[in-house]
């Protein structure tokens, strides 16, 4: 859905569903596949906490994964 969000309303607007649902719940809500930077921008005004995607990061070892999280931007919440 998060893939297809900013051409397909349906699909934005059941993303946008899960997200309010999942906060009404009391959980932090984590958004995955996301592909480019206006779909970034579009979750982070949804306030979804927490991202993964090949936009962020494509795999990464195990062994390497801490220098990513040291120098990566994308490291921490969606929208800092």
């Amino acid at each position: 859905m998060v893939l297809n969000m900013r051409q397909v309303n349906d699909d934005a607007v059941i993303v946008r569903s899960i997200v309010e649902l999942g906060h009404n719940l009391g959980l932090a809500v984590v958004a995955e596949g996301i592909e480019d930077q206006e779909t970034w921008d579009l979750l982070s005004d949804l306030r979804c906490n927490q991202a993964q995607g090949y936009f962020i990061s494509k795999p990464v070892l195990a062994d390497d994964f801490y220098d990513w999280v040291q120098q990566s931007k994308y490291s921490g919440n969606i929208g800092k």
